[in-house]
């Protein structure tokens, strides 16, 4: 072989390195960019679906606070009739 040969291949061979690193660096460009789409889908889902979730767990738990509450002003009433009674009763004894 010549060195004309050579140097053709060469160059032939440069050519074909650059595109692929040309097709490898499209290739990873793109995934790089879908990787960064996803993300911040993701984090927009996981941001709005927390403050959605929570304002239901909001809700679910006021609802059983205002129960509780409820039965705990009901307790309470019944407690504190119970004691006017028995006051009532002792005082009249003696």
């Amino acid at each position: 072989m010549d060195i004309e040969d050579l140097s053709a291949l060469n160059q032939d061979g440069c050519r074909v390195l650059l595109m692929l690193i040309e097709g490898l660096t499209m290739v990873l460009g793109f995934a790089f960019a879908m990787f960064v789409v996803v993300s911040v889908v993701c984090a927009a889902c996981d941001f709005f679906g927390d403050t959605r979730q929570s304002a239901r767990r909001r809700t679910k738990h006021a609802s059983e606070v205002r129960a509780y509450e409820t039965l705990n002003a009901h307790a309470n009433l019944e407690y504190s009739l119970d004691q006017r009674t028995k006051r009532g009763a002792t005082s009249s004894i003696q």
